[in-house]
């Protein structure tokens, strides 16, 4: 075969595709093969299965082109179905039930699914249960903070300010017994002097000791009665003690000492010394339960009434009273002599005897209780 034919012959086989445009053939681009879906309900392993089924999507490969359609990106990998799982930022927050109504693996068996939404409803519950716990605790926490709180003012605050307005009462009453001790004055403010003090209603000699006496009675046994309940009792004792001895001094001294007028007045209007002794009797019989000096009080004026009332037969016998007379004048009671005259001087003698006495020991009394009044008082605003 000559050059010149075989020149003219193509050297390669001839395509008349429309592609072509001629000169140097277009290289062709490699198309991507389709990935084989695998079935997974036709594995054989449920393990396998499950495994495969629960694998996340494998990355999105870029879209090829090749002048046709794009590939889905949605399109199942693997056959293992149209479900893919999102991202968890995408995916909604859903309460604990709900949640646990969503099975936790679509292709497992219904029987593990079952056992897996026993476990998340229990864990569920438990969570729930847990919360209902707190919050009952909290309350109750509360509750008992609130119910020491009132025990500590039931506890200390009440009892405090009990003690405190006791405490206030006692001193009111004891400044009423004192003022009215010291200056015939009823009032409970505060304690005026020193326990040199000389005011004293023993000066005043009159009918109306017997009301006075019903007055600081009642005031000092107001005193008393708190006292004797009240805390500060414990250092009060001793001198309460005595306080009280020399107050009942008074006391006899105040309601006895017009005793001999008072039988002498009977016996003047009766003229019958035996009716004005029995009245004296009845009227002031001694007390068998009274403290010692109060007794001697007692007995003193007693006795001096007797005396007296004796006196006063003589004096009558011999003229020197009548009603219209009740007292016996000087003259008529010296002109008295012999047996008659040695009896006046007798009588005299035990009156004045029992006078001084009772008079030393109403004057001791007195300047006790005036010197542990301000004791007292002391010791009362001291505990204030």
């Amino acid at each position: 075969m000559n050059e010149g034919e075989n020149s003219g012959m193509p050297n390669g086989p001839i395509f008349s595709s429309p592609n072509i445009s001629g000169g140097e053939p277009s290289k062709q681009e490699a198309v991507p093969m389709p990935e084989e879906q695998v079935d997974i309900t036709k594995v054989a392993d449920p393990a396998v299965a499950t495994t495969i089924a629960s694998m996340p999507d494998a990355p999105e490969k870029p879209i090829v082109t090749s002048g046709g359609d794009p590939v889905d990106k949605k399109k199942p990998r693997f056959g293992l179905g149209t479900r893919r799982f999102k991202e968890k930022s995408q995916q909604p927050a859903a309460p604990i039930m709900q949640a646990a109504q969503t099975p936790a693996f679509a292709n497992a068996p219904e029987f593990f699914n079952d056992a897996v939404g026993d476990i998340v409803l229990a864990d569920a519950a438990d969570a729930e249960k847990k919360s209902k716990t707190k919050k009952l605790l909290v309350i109750g926490v509360v509750a008992a903070v609130a119910v020491i709180a009132l025990l500590v003012v039931a506890l200390t605050v009440i009892p405090s300010m009990k003690k405190a307005a006791a405490a206030d009462d006692l001193q009111k009453s004891f400044r009423s017994f004192a003022n009215l001790f010291l200056y015939n004055k009823q009032n409970d403010g505060p304690i005026e002097g020193t326990y040199d003090v000389k005011a004293s209603p023993y000066a005043v000699k009159s009918s109306a000791d017997l009301e006075y006496a019903d007055k600081l009675k009642k005031s000092y046994n107001d005193f008393y009665s708190r006292y004797d309940k009240s805390e500060i009792k414990g250092k009060l004792s001793e001198t309460m003690t005595e306080f009280n001895k020399y107050y009942s001094v008074i006391d006899t001294n105040l309601r006895y000492k017009d005793t001999s007028i008072i039988a002498i007045a009977n016996y003047v209007l009766n003229s019958d010394i035996a009716t004005a002794k029995n009245e004296l009797m009845q009227k002031y019989e001694r007390p068998t339960d009274m403290i010692p000096l109060s007794g001697v009080i007692l007995s003193n004026y007693y006795d001096k009434a007797l005396t007296d009332l004796d006196a006063y037969g003589i004096y009558k016998m011999h003229g020197c009273i009548d009603k219209s007379l009740p007292t016996p004048s000087a003259k008529c009671r010296n002109s008295i002599t012999g047996e008659d005259g040695e009896k006046l001087a007798e009588y005299e003698t035990i009156g004045l005897r029992a006078i001084e006495d009772n008079e030393k020991i109403v004057s001791d009394a007195q300047s006790f209780i005036k010197r542990k009044i301000f004791t007292i008082r002391d010791v009362l605003e001291g505990a204030k």
